[in-house]
């Protein structure tokens, strides 16, 4: 019975973690604002050493079903051969929170985990960007105006951030939802301060209707104790998988998991001409 118990008390504590997010638990102001921001985008970002693509992405839902995808997330994590958290990279290497598991007995439980996101989470939102790439473009601008933000513009966020926002601003428009939006970052103090700069950067040069819906900042968590940050993880892995074995030609890896409902996929992915294009975008309103 006490197992039971501390089984079922971990579930409800999953759903509570999201909703604390907007609702601040306790605290009535929070509470009437947690009506008012109804939808949450969980985002991590996925890099590999020496490896082309950077991805930003992860998905989007409402509060309420992220608290029923948390719970369940959480049955997950609590089955036979329970772990702590779910890492898609150790789920892949085997390591980890997957040491001493086989392959068939790993595949099942990600197929488990996917099942849980199918159930609950109608988009995915995903940005690649081509790190090499990017450096080069910027590095082969030469206006006054870049002077002091060429080290800004090389930052992949610059660019992935803002398109993952414009991508859930068009899907809310084409979903007819008008609700502010909150997005919720994976803590990395490496990280952190480049995603509030860009954030700034977006909000201040950016089309007002983009931002209307936009929350006032990010926020951001341990993606060890919040479970949509772990599906976060899951998504931008893959996006990175797919990417740069595309880009290699080495095609070897694919899901374990079998995709019984569609999932919105919002997909944007940078080549040298697309950079290129939005960078002199931008140097236009630094010239204005």
């Amino acid at each position: 019975m006490s197992h039971m118990l501390d089984h079922r008390g971990a579930e409800l504590r999953a759903g509570l973690e999201v909703r604390a997010l907007v609702s601040g638990i306790g605290d009535k102001r929070k509470r009437r604002r947690w009506l008012l921001v109804p939808l949450q985008a969980f985002v991590d970002d996925s890099r590999e050493f020496g490896a082309p693509g950077f991805v930003l992405g992860g998905y989007i839902a409402s509060v309420e079903d992220w608290e029923r995808f948390s719970i369940e997330w959480q049955r997950v994590l609590d089955m036979p051969m329970r772990i702590e958290y779910f890492n898609m990279n150790e789920a892949y290497r085997i390591d980890g929170q997957f040491r001493h598991w086989s392959e068939p007995r790993r595949d099942e439980r990600l197929s488990l985990f996917y099942d849980v996101i199918e159930r609950h989470i109608p988009a995915a939102i995903s940005c690649v960007i081509p790190i090499e790439t990017l450096k080069s473009v910027v590095r082969s601008f030469d206006f006054p105006s870049l002077k002091g933000n060429r080290k800004l513009l090389e930052n992949p966020y610059y660019l992935a951030l803002p398109s993952l926002i414009t991508l859930t601003a068009k899907y809310q428009d084409k979903m007819q939802l008008n609700e502010k939006i909150d997005f919720i970052f994976d803590e990395q103090v490496m990280e952190e301060d480049k995603i509030h700069q860009s954030w700034s950067f977006f909000k201040k040069n950016f089309p007002p209707a983009l931002l209307h819906n936009l929350s006032g900042h990010p926020i951001f968590r341990n993606d060890k104790e919040l479970k949509p940050l772990q599906a976060a993880d899951l998504w931008a892995w893959v996006t990175r998988k797919r990417y740069n074995e595309k880009i290699t030609g080495d095609l070897k890896w694919e899901p374990p998991w079998r995709e019984r409902k569609p999932i919105h996929q919002l997909h944007i992915e940078y080549d040298e001409r697309s950079i290129r294009a939005l960078l002199n975008e931008s140097l236009s309103m630094f010239r204005q």
